[in-house]
């Protein structure tokens, strides 16, 4: 339940993006070639993460790392929202970090507790993925119909994701280490 939460709000995060990103662009007086490239930018440190922070994921304890990951996510989201100029570059970096561990280690867990419990949880992790991305476009739309900002609006994302740590913290297995099975070949 504590993985499946947590892509949701993962998911939130993306639906809201989907909402405010023209009044984003409006108020940094951004052009559409300009958050490409900062999108880009989030993109390439996500991958960069996920290729080399998942040799670190497998050695840490899962509860903990995972909280850890959404905090970093949450607060990315926060200056995300809240950064301007030659701010952004970086934010959109922090960004990027935070949900290349966000998707390594709920994948990671997620495989973990399929193997240990012989029942699927991926499928329903990834679900919540989508269902918190129609839920977090449906409310940013309310936010900024009742005159939300869209730092407002991704500021409260990122509270959502430390909501999240929280339920990572609580709810989900603490895995000391993967198995050398769980381990990633290559």
């Amino acid at each position: 339940l504590g993985l499946v939460v947590g892509y949701a709000v993962y998911g939130a995060f993306w639906g809201a993006w989907a909402v405010v990103l023209v009044e984003y662009l409006d108020v940094r007086d951004l052009t559409l070639a300009k958050v490409g490239v900062l999108f880009s930018v989030t993109s390439v440190t996500a991958i960069a993460t996920m290729a080399f922070g998942g040799n670190l994921a497998v050695r840490l304890p899962r509860a903990p790392a995972l909280a850890a990951a959404f905090v970093l996510a949450g607060g990315a989201s926060l200056v995300v929202g809240v950064a301007t100029g030659v701010w952004l570059v970086p934010a959109f970096a922090l960004l990027g970090v935070g949900i290349g561990m966000v998707d390594v280690l709920v994948n990671l867990a997620g495989a973990e507790i399929e193997t240990a419990t012989d029942r699927p949880v991926l499928q329903l992790v990834h679900a919540g993925y989508g269902a918190g991305g129609a839920a977090g476009a449906l409310l940013a739309a309310l936010a900024t119909t009742a005159g939300w900002r869209p730092s407002t609006v991704l500021a409260t994302v990122g509270a959502g994701h430390m909501l999240a740590a929280a339920i990572m913290a609580a709810l989900v297995p603490d895995v000391p280490a993967s198995t050398e099975a769980a381990r990633p070949s290559g």
